[in-house]
C-alpha cells in the first residue's frame, strides 16, 4: 500500500471535500493508497471545521509548513490568493512534488507556476491544472463555504485536466488517477480552450450577477425592492456572497478578452428582448425566444444531471497510481523530449 503526503491549500467547500473524498476512499476494502492530509487556510474557522469533519489530519500554521513534506499539493484557495501562494510555496516544494491547481483560470496559473516552481531537473516540481465539474446534486447549491463540504461532491462529476503542453506525462497521469479516487470521470482540455469556455460558464454569470445587484441597489425604488428578495434574486447574485471581490476581479481581469466576447453576445440577446417588449405588441418574438430557451434548457439539464453527453473522451489507460507516484516522488525526473534526443545521439 502506497503512503502519500498530501496538502490542501484552501479549506472552503472544494478543498475540504477533496479531503473528505480521499478519506472515504481510504475506508474502502480495496483501497491501495493511504493519505496523510495536511491543510492550510488563512481563515482559522475553515481549518478548525475541516479538522472536525475529518477531512484533514492536521492544520499547518503557515503555507511553507503545510507543503514541507507534501508529495501532492491541491491548490483550492480563493483565486485572489493564488499568485502569492505560488510565490510563497514554490521554493518550499519537494523535488518531484505535483501541484493540482483548481483555479478557475489555467493560463495565469501556468505562468505563476513557471515563475516560482523549481525548474532545475534535480529539484523540479510540477503543476497540472484541474477543474472539477461537481456532483449534479449540488448544481443548484451555490454555497462555497466549508460548511457545505461533502465526501460525494465529485461523484457523478468530471475533472477537467488542462495541463501545459510540456507537462510530464507522469504528472498528468497522477491528476487522472486522483480524479478517479475522488469518484469522478476525466476529460482533457487545452489550456486556452478551457479559459475561453470558463469565461462563459463562470465569468459571465459572475459579472451579470454583480451588475444586476449594482443596478437595482442604485435604483430609486431600492428601499422597496430589497424587501422583495427571494431565491431568484439570491441565486442570481450569489457570487457577491460567496466570493471575495478580489477573486471576482481576478477572474474577469485575467480573462477579459474572453469574457468581453461573451458579453457582446449577451448584450445582443438583451437588446432583442428589449426591442420585443417595446415594439412587439403581441409578444410573439419574446414567446419564441422563451420557448426555445426552455426546450434547450430541458435537454441540457437532463444531460447534466446524468453526466451523459453525445461525445465523450476517455482518459488514457492508467499506468497505476503507485508507479506514477514513484516516478515523480522518489526523485526520478520524468523524461523529456530533449533527453530522448540526447540519448539517440549517444
Amino acid at each position: 500500500m502506497a503512503a502519500v503526503n498530501l496538502t490542501i491549500l484552501g479549506l472552503e467547500r472544494l478543498g475540504t471535500s477533496f479531503g473528505l473524498a480521499l478519506k472515504r476512499y481510504m475506508g474502502q476494502k480495496d483501497a491501495r493508497h493511504t493519505f496523510t492530509i495536511t491543510g492550510f487556510d488563512e481563515r482559522g474557522y475553515n481549518g478548525k471545521k475541516a479538522r472536525q469533519l475529518g477531512a484533514v489530519d492536521s492544520v499547518a500554521r503557515s503555507e511553507q509548513e503545510a507543503v514541507a513534506k507534501a508529495q501532492v499539493v491541491v491548490l483550492a484557495a480563493p483565486y485572489y490568493q493564488v499568485k502569492s501562494l505560488y510565490e510563497i510555496v514554490g521554493p518550499a516544494l519537494q523535488p518531484g512534488a505535483v501541484v493540482l491547481d483548481t483555479s478557475p483560470l489555467k493560463a495565469p496559473s501556468l505562468g505563476w507556476a513557471k515563475a516560482n516552481l523549481p525548474q532545475q531537473p534535480e529539484v523540479a516540481a510540477y503543476m497540472v491544472g484541474i477543474t472539477p465539474v461537481l456532483n449534479p446534486e449540488v448544481l443548484m447549491e451555490p454555497d462555497l463555504e466549508v460548511d457545505g463540504s461533502r465526501a460525494d461532491l465529485f461523484d457523478k462529476g468530471t475533472v477537467i485536466v488542462a495541463p501545459a503542453a510540456d507537462c510530464p506525462a507522469e504528472a498528468v497521469q497522477l491528476a487522472v488517477e486522483m480524479a478517479r479516487l475522488l469518484g469522478a470521470g476525466v476529460h482533457f482540455m487545452d489550456v486556452a480552450e478551457h479559459d475561453g469556455l470558463i469565461a462563459a460558464m463562470e465569468g459571465l454569470p459572475a459579472v451579470l450577477g454583480a451588475i444586476l445587484f449594482q443596478t437595482l441597489s442604485q435604483a430609486e425604488a431600492w428601499d422597496d425592492l430589497r424587501r422583495l428578495a427571494n431565491p431568484s434574486f439570491g441565486l442570481a447574485t450569489h457570487h457577491l456572497r460567496f466570493q471575495h471581490p478580489d477573486s471576482l476581479w481576478s477572474q474577469l481581469h485575467y480573462n477579459r478578452e474572453n469574457v468581453a466576447r461573451y458579453l457582446d453576445a449577451f448584450i445582443g440577446k438583451l437588446e432583442a428582448v428589449r426591442d420585443s417588449l417595446r415594439e412587439d405588441s403581441e409578444g410573439l418574438g419574446l414567446e419564441a425566444l422563451l420557448v426555445e430557451g426552455a426546450t434547450k434548457y430541458e435537454e441540457w439539464e437532463g444531460q447534466r444531471l446524468a453526466n451523459r453527453w453525445e461525445q465523450t473522451e476517455e482518459a488514457p489507460a492508467p499506468e497505476g497510481f503507485i508507479n506514477t507516484m514513484g516516478g515523480l516522488l522518489l526523485g526520478r525526473r520524468p523524461a523529456r523530449k530533449d533527453d530522448e534526443d540526447t540519448r539517440r545521439g549517444e
